[in-house]
């Protein structure tokens, strides 16, 4: 990755960044609504528990298992096309193509995170629609985290690393669920305003060439 400014107001992909929140640790975990392969686990225990429980087990890999890899999880936008597409090309903010950018070359795996569909992979094809996850009830927002760590936990490594490109309603209810289940796991826009997001995407993109300049 290209040497960042120091004027830059962050850091991404292994970096901290400057008043950085920490997470309140004394916030209940949800309970993860469904374990996945549960195969050999134990059974008389919480989902949550078994998929702790899968965690480890999958831990148990060879070296090249625990080398991990670097994988993105980018906020959806409330900005959409009118047509079914897929969903990396969906999202028409800003903020959202500049993150898609940052992911695309820097990750070895991304995916989107949708207040309705939950953890999408870029190629799949979704409709539009109008759900926002700011706008649902906090009940109905750690559902959501349970669903998408419940994904996470399916289609990642043991040993992969997690940055999320997101507004804090998103990667805040996932966070402290994802390092339960062991995943190293950085925020570095957390705390930002919008404009400062922004610029803090600028700093990582590819050139210097605005994605705003973009047809």
């Amino acid at each position: 990755m290209p040497r960042r400014n120091e004027s830059s107001p962050c850091r991404v992909h292994g970096e901290d960044h400057c008043d950085r929140p920490e997470y309140d640790r004394r916030e209940r975990d949800p309970i993860v609504d469904r374990s996945v392969e549960e195969g050999d686990l134990p059974h008389r225990m919480s989902r949550f528990q078994r998929l702790l429980s899968l965690r480890a087990w999958r831990s148990r890999g060879t070296s090249r298992d625990r080398e991990g890899r670097d994988i993105y999880l980018v906020g959806c936008s409330a900005e959409k096309l009118a047509v079914a597409a897929p969903a990396k090309d969906v999202y028409a903010s800003a903020r959202f193509r500049k993150a898609r950018s940052v992911a695309e070359n820097h990750a070895e795996q991304w995916f989107i995170l949708s207040g309705k569909h939950g953890l999408l992979s870029p190629d799949e094809v979704i409709e539009p629609y109008d759900v926002a996850l700011g706008g649902l009830s906090l009940t109905a927002r750690s559902s959501w985290a349970e669903r998408v760590a419940a994904r996470v936990a399916a289609e990642l490594k043991p040993h992969d690393r997690i940055t999320f490109l997101a507004d804090e309603v998103y990667h805040r209810p996932l966070a402290s669920l994802l390092r339960a289940l062991g995943y190293e796991v950085q925020a570095p826009l957390a705390g930002m305003p919008p404009h400062s997001q922004l610029r803090c995407l600028d700093d990582h993109l590819p050139s210097s060439r605005s994605v705003d300049a973009e047809p």
